[in-house]
């Protein structure tokens, strides 16, 4: 679930990421940021990773609203597993927090270099062409590597990595941070890295 929520938070990673530096150009307060003696890089990354703790925390009410859910009165307690904290953070850590990096530095980068808000808001277009690539590629048994890879929300990256598991093991483990899944993390930080 985390991960399916974090595939939508890219959406609201627009709102939050693309438009930090942008609103300093359009209200021309940038002019009076650069007057004094902080230097572009400074003021650059203070403004990316102000807005991505800020996106962190939105996303965060993923795994609060699970356990909330998981304890709410009309559960039928007999028939769950007991509540463990790190069984909603840990996916929140290895694919909520990675995607919203790569998506964010992506539509910080496009705000920054473009200046347009239009710009901004057709970035999501790119990201769903490389998830559809995926999924065409997903669909050769042979390739099934390259599109656990190339998916930028680890979807395929994770269904390749529990594509073998019983029920039973899909709803008591937790999906490990090696072999494609955390190569596929490791990419996309990489290119979030790139694009900062």
């Amino acid at each position: 679930m985390s991960l399916i929520v974090s595939v939508f938070l890219s959406l609201i990673a627009s709102a939050v990421m693309g438009v930090a530096v942008l609103r300093d150009f359009e209200h021309n307060t940038e002019a009076i940021l650069f007057s004094t003696p902080m230097k572009k890089f400074d003021y650059l990354m203070g403004r990316f990773w102000g807005s991505f703790v800020i996106l962190l925390f939105i996303g965060s009410a993923i795994w609060i609203a699970l356990i909330v859910g998981d304890i709410m009165w009309w559960r039928d307690k007999d028939k769950l597993m007991p509540i463990h904290l790190w069984n909603y953070v840990q996916p929140f850590f290895i694919f909520v927090v990675p995607n919203l990096f790569f998506s964010g530095a992506l539509l910080f980068m496009s705000g920054t270099l473009s200046r347009k808000s239009i710009v901004i808001y057709t970035q999501g277009i790119l990201l769903l062409v490389l998830y559809l690539a995926s999924l065409s590629l997903l669909r050769d048994l042979e390739q099934k590597n390259i599109a656990s890879l190339i998916d930028p929300f680890g979807i395929r990256s994770f269904s390749y990595a529990t594509q073998y598991w019983t029920p039973s093991e899909k709803n008591s483990m937790l999906v490990p941070l090696e072999g494609f899944v955390l190569y596929n993390r490791l990419l996309w930080i990489g290119v979030g890295v790139l694009a900062l």
